[in-house]
């Protein structure tokens, strides 16, 4: 499935941050990994055309840093030169756990749902307290 947009569909899927989500069944909080000066991140993707629409899958690797605290894996982030190398000569080996230097923080829950939109989700959220 993945053999022929290795060779020719490889992409860059550009991202503020992506979204871990932690704590037990019916307790899960989402967390917001970034880059703490707000840069724009680059997942390696492939795309391809599937029934005559244009799809695509962000490819993933070893979590490392504070991501492997909460997963065991996250999105392939390629910096400015792995970036074009990846486009240029999809290399496996660039594929590697991204750089250190994520910051996360809770966000709204409402992360979710794919209907909810805007940039009130990412800001800070603090979890509500159960009451007896």
């Amino acid at each position: 499935m993945f053999r022929e947009p290795f060779v020719d569909g490889r992409c860059l899927v550009p991202a503020d941050g992506f979204y871990e989500w932690q704590g037990g069944r019916g307790e899960r909080r989402p967390l917001w990994f970034h880059d703490p000066a707000g840069q724009i991140l680059s997942f390696a993707g492939l795309a391809a055309e599937r029934d005559g629409e244009l799809a695509f899958v962000i490819l993933t690797t070893a979590a490392d840093g504070i991501v492997a605290e909460v997963h065991d894996r996250m999105p392939a982030v390629l910096a400015a030169e792995a970036a074009q190398a990846w486009l240029s000569r999809g290399d496996a080996a660039l594929l590697a756990p991204a750089p250190d230097g994520f910051v996360a923080r809770p966000v709204s829950t409402k992360v979710n749902v794919v209907a909810n939109d805007g940039p009130e989700l990412l800001e800070p959220h603090e979890p509500q307290l159960k009451l007896l």
